[in-house]
């Protein structure tokens, strides 16, 4: 497994999980668990900091979409921060940059939900 998984809570619900290496088939049921573990945790809101994902596959995608939508269901939201090239460029290619939340850094994210957007 090719995945580092790292966790700081940024204020009351608030979240930071930055993910290093390869969202893939190997790594997305890891991906899974640890953000179900976030959320048993009482953070609402997750923001997944993907600067340094090198790689991502449609599992990966998949498991994406799973995640954002067990967290809307919880009365979250699950926020994109920081995308690197190989993850825009992967949402943009399945068509699923409508469907998240995407920040150009933490910051922005924290303010959009501030302003409740």
């Amino acid at each position: 497994m090719d995945l580092e998984i790292v966790v700081r809570k940024e204020t009351g619900e608030i979240a930071e999980v930055a993910l290093v290496g390869r969202v893939d088939m190997q790594t997305a049921e890891l991906l899974k668990n640890r953000l179900a573990a976030v959320v048993e945790e009482g953070c609402r809101h997750i923001l997944l900091n993907m600067r340094r994902v090198k790689f991502i596959d449609s599992v990966g995608l998949g498991s994406l979409i799973g995640a954002r939508r067990r967290v809307v269901e919880a009365g979250g939201s699950l926020r994109l921060v920081h995308l690197s090239p190989a993850v825009s460029r992967a949402l943009e290619i399945a068509n699923l940059m409508r469907l998240f939340d995407v920040h150009e850094s933490t910051q922005d994210a924290v303010a959009a939900l501030a302003r409740g957007a």
